[in-house]
């Protein structure tokens, strides 16, 4: 599993052992927007978010970031 905020990584982990490396409970699951269902909820919207079940290069994510540069001002791209 990698993890990418505007283009650039953030984490990576071996997803085989079922956890991903930026979450201090290791043991839980991914939740994107809360640290668990019901639990302190994140106050706003993710404007993108892409799963693939395959690995990206880091060019293809980077292609990927600037396709979306022009819709959101806030996005900034390597």
């Amino acid at each position: 599993l990698k993890v990418y905020v505007d283009g650039v990584a953030q984490a990576t982990t071996d997803i085989s052992t079922g956890s991903y490396a930026g979450m201090i409970n290791t043991a839980s699951s991914l939740n994107l927007g809360a640290w668990s269902p019901g639990e302190h909820e994140m106050m706003g919207a993710f404007s993108i978010v892409r799963m693939y079940a395959r690995e990206l290069s880091a060019s293809e994510v980077v292609q990927n970031c600037r396709a979306d540069k022009d819709r959101f001002s806030s996005i900034t791209c390597p």
